[in-house]
């Protein structure tokens, strides 16, 4: 992987977060995410891409359910909130 494509997948998630506080929201759904990213350039569908590896270093994964039932999975920055 290439160190220029990792870090402008960081500054990516990094801008996108900074958008959800700044209009008040601490987390963003993986769908959302991902479509996002897509449009940004930064992501084309697949695993291992730079994106999912930014991801993993700086978000935490949470599943949202209902009644035991999985509803969606959201993204927070790890080490808030």
């Amino acid at each position: 992987m290439k160190t220029k494509e990792l870090t402008e997948a960081k500054k990516f998630i990094i801008k996108t977060f900074g958008e959800l506080y700044a209009n008040g929201a601490v987390a963003i759904r993986a769908a959302v995410f991902f479509e996002k990213a897509k449009k940004a350039g930064v992501y084309n569908g697949g695993y291992g891409e730079p994106i999912n590896h930014a991801l993993a270093e700086l978000a935490k994964v949470e599943i949202v359910d209902s009644d035991d039932e999985f509803k969606y999975m959201i993204f927070k920055l790890k080490g808030i909130s």
